[in-house]
């Protein structure tokens, strides 16, 4: 059977009144508005946009940070931090802060612990303690030593040599 085939006719003639009549409607629907949220909705999504914009920001800080400490600090692994680095950055402390703080911490603890070990050693071998003629000395500090200093301190170097 043919298709029939809608034509828009005049407005206000008969020929209207039959296309209403015989053709199904081809206009668009209004849109329907969606229903408004009630308040606790509403109060909800405000909600979730606002932990969403923090948690962008931190992402965004988190990003700073860490392309700041692979520039200052290229050894230092952003992902593979200290406990106290990372509980300073959680505090508010700038990353690259908190890691430089760590390696000076670090540095003046091995440093006190070089020179207790030198206290240890100068105490076992008797330089602080008896007020003994013999001086304990390190292999370091004899290559450190002049060849009048050698010939002059031989006894104790030999002595000192001992315990290297």
């Amino acid at each position: 059977m043919d298709e029939e085939i809608c034509v828009s006719p005049e407005e206000g003639t008969e020929l209207e009144e039959i296309c209403e009549e015989a053709c199904p409607d081809t206009s668009v629907p209004e849109e329907v508005p969606a229903p408004l949220p009630d308040e606790n909705e509403r109060n909800d999504l405000l909600s979730r946009i606002a932990y969403l914009e923090r948690r962008l920001e931190e992402n965004e800080r988190n990003s700073t940070e860490k392309k700041e400490l692979r520039e200052l600090f290229p050894d230092a692994d952003p992902e593979n931090l200290p406990d106290s680095v990372a509980e300073q950055y959680k505090n508010g402390v700038p990353l690259a802060a908190a890691y430089a703080l760590y390696e000076h911490i670090k540095k003046v603890e091995q440093m006190r612990a070089e020179e207790q070990s030198r206290k240890n050693a100068r105490l076992f071998h008797g330089e602080l303690g008896n007020n003994t003629q013999s001086t304990y000395y390190t292999a370091d500090e004899v290559r450190a030593m002049s060849r009048d200093q050698v010939k002059s301190n031989f006894s104790s170097i030999i002595d000192s040599m001992r315990h290297w």
